[in-house]
């Protein structure tokens, strides 16, 4: 089941689309290859609910996850949980 959807262009200007789903955690699909990230990866929960994009000073992507048990942040591949 998908909760929310986004489609962003990465800081290289590449398009990805977002996934965030019901027990599976946040996809992303890169022109033709799936990654994901997951309680295993360090999310707080696979219930993935929101995710929303920002920018940091530079222009680089931040993206806002929003779980079941908290909220993580994606910025420059590394993750940060704030419960």
């Amino acid at each position: 089941l998908v909760f929310s959807l986004i489609e962003s262009p990465s800081f290289q200007g590449v398009r990805s689309l977002w996934v965030g789903m019901s027990g599976a955690g946040l996809a992303r699909l890169d022109q033709v290859q799936w990654t994901s990230l997951d309680t295993r990866s360090g999310l707080p929960n696979d219930r993935v609910r929101s995710i929303l994009e920002s920018k940091d000073p530079d222009g680089a992507p931040v993206y806002w996850i929003g779980t079941r048990n908290g909220l993580a942040r994606l910025h420059q591949n590394k993750l940060t949980v704030f419960h």
